[in-house]
């Protein structure tokens, strides 16, 4: 992914949780550009919301590395943000054995479907890196938790964010 600043399409859409083949530009999941190596190869995973934004490029990731992938999908209108903090508050809560994701401004379809098309156009600039993330850039953080290359982190909070400040 270029470190450039991205300068993102005015859009909305009126449903959350949106629909990634109305997005433009659509999000990059990773189907022509992750190399998987076999690092899941004979594990079997059950990915909810496989069918679009992060979800789906950590399907594709996970099947590249060899894991054998079930999709979940529900269509839902829950907010993301609300999810993503449960997910790290839970995470804190299970006496640091369970390791979770963070991830920051990432392009997926709730943001047309959640924010103003003032606001979808400068999501993400804040970050250091200047633009929103891309699904396939936060797809390698769910890999490394679940391969045997995280055999010894425990309790912990990845945090793909652009250089965002995470509040402790």
């Amino acid at each position: 992914m270029s470190d450039q600043k991205q300068h993102l399409p005015p859009q909305h859409q009126d449903t959350q949780p949106g629909i990634e083949s109305e997005m433009h530009p659509r999000p990059k999941s990773g189907e022509d550009s992750y190399q998987g190596g076999g690092k899941l190869q004979g594990k079997v995973a059950l990915i909810s919301g496989g069918d679009s934004g992060i979800g789906r490029a950590v399907a594709i990731a996970f099947a590249k590395e060899g894991a054998d992938v079930a999709i979940v999908y529900l269509r839902e209108h829950s907010d993301a943000n609300e999810t993503k903090d449960q997910v790290e508050a839970t995470g804190k809560r299970c006496l640091n054995l369970v390791n979770a994701v963070a991830p920051g401004p990432i392009w997926t379809p709730l943001i047309p479907a959640s924010f103003s098309e003032q606001k979808v156009e400068h999501f993400g600039e804040q970050t250091p890196i200047g633009r929103p993330g891309q699904p396939e850039e936060v797809a390698p953080s769910y890999v490394f938790l679940a391969s045997d290359d995280s055999s010894y982190i425990s309790g912990q909070v990845l945090h793909p964010n652009g250089g965002e400040v995470v509040n402790a």
